[in-house]
């Protein structure tokens, strides 16, 4: 599994473990829809730094958990 998958498998356990749902994340982000989250989760679609930070701060997640 690429290290891009493991992240982006990461981010999704952690918003299911929090009992957040894909819009209920998407508002917290500031992105339209549940489109955009699921190809987050999926790795469809590239996540940088920052936006990982934004993420996991919109979870209460500490980003290191999502980058182990």
């Amino acid at each position: 599994m690429s290290f891009k998958i493991q992240i982006a498998a990461a981010l999704k356990a952690a918003r299911i473990k929090k009992g957040l749902t894909m819009q209920e994340l998407a508002d917290k982000i500031g992105v339209k829809g549940t489109n955009t989250i699921s190809r987050y989760e999926s790795g469809k679609l590239n996540l940088s730094a920052d936006l990982i930070e934004k993420i996991c701060s919109a979870m209460g997640v500490n980003p290191e958990i999502i980058l182990k």
